[in-house]
């Protein structure tokens, strides 16, 4: 086990529409932060201060704007 949680996902130049954020962190709810959007670095951070089991992790899935 572990203590504290931070990811960080940059998106910058990737031509991404959306981005969908799973968390599989047991008993808690994470922090998440989506940076404004007129922000020169498209950037989600989750964080959570507390215990973290070892097969917890966070899971990404994202559109592209082609894929529209």
């Amino acid at each position: 086990m572990a203590r504290g949680l931070h990811v960080d996902l940059t998106h910058q130049y990737c031509d991404i529409h959306t981005i969908a954020v799973t968390d599989y962190v047991p008993h808690s709810t994470p922090r998440l932060y989506r940076g404004p959007s007129g922000a020169p670095t498209a950037v989600i951070t989750l964080g959570h201060d507390g215990w973290v089991l070892p097969k917890a992790g966070v899971h990404f899935t994202w559109t592209l704007n082609r894929e529209l």
